[in-house]
């Protein structure tokens, strides 16, 4: 749970730290604006219960394909110096008797994306719960990752791409005559 006070009074100190006056009007309402800000940036924090609630609307199917979700754009924060990470996500998973909505898959991708997280964690997150959670036959997410961290600050390469991937099921143990990652690979080229 969020608190809100401890965050108001840091931004304070953070403000009156750097020299600055909370009597300024521009910053007079910088803590309180902060504390909204943190709220909405971090609503993936303590989001378990409505994961579920979402992963709890499925729907039966005889579908043997692979369900793909491309170019889904949310934003993180980096857990080592709490700037911004803007992500571009593919995800897929091969249904395993029950289909989640379409529009479920980026809900929960944004919500495990708004904690301070790193990359390589939400990736197997995303797999994870994709896997787990509705039963899968398997899944596989492709995370490209702009980093502020490094782009503004650091080594200053905004332009800088970090990709991180993650699989299994059948992702990872492919049948004999199909291999859903290629398929999955192939798919994204010419998407």
């Amino acid at each position: 749970m969020i608190n809100e006070s401890k965050i108001e009074k840091a931004w304070e100190d953070i403000i009156q730290g750097l020299g600055l006056s909370l009597s300024d009007e521009n910053f007079h309402e910088t803590p309180k604006r902060m504390v909204k800000e943190y709220k909405e940036i971090f609503k993936g924090l303590d989001s378990e219960k409505e994961i579920d609630l979402i992963l709890n609307k499925s729907f039966p199917s005889d579908y043997k394909g692979m369900v793909i979700i491309q170019n889904i754009e949310c934003f993180s924060m980096c857990p080592h110096h709490f700037l911004p990470v803007s992500y571009k996500i593919d995800a897929a998973y091969i249904p395993g008797g029950r289909m989640l909505g379409l529009s479920k898959i980026p809900r929960i991708i944004e919500l495990l994306a708004q904690r301070p997280v790193l990359q390589e964690t939400l990736t197997e997150d995303i797999v994870k719960i994709l896997t787990d959670k509705i039963n899968s036959r398997g899944a596989i997410a492709v995370i490209r990752g702009k980093h502020l961290c490094m782009g503004m600050r650091g080594i200053k390469k905004p332009s800088a791409e970090t990709v991180t991937s993650s699989i299994s099921g059948i992702f990872l143990n492919p049948e004999e005559n199909h291999n859903p990652k290629l398929e999955f690979l192939e798919l994204l080229k010419r998407g």
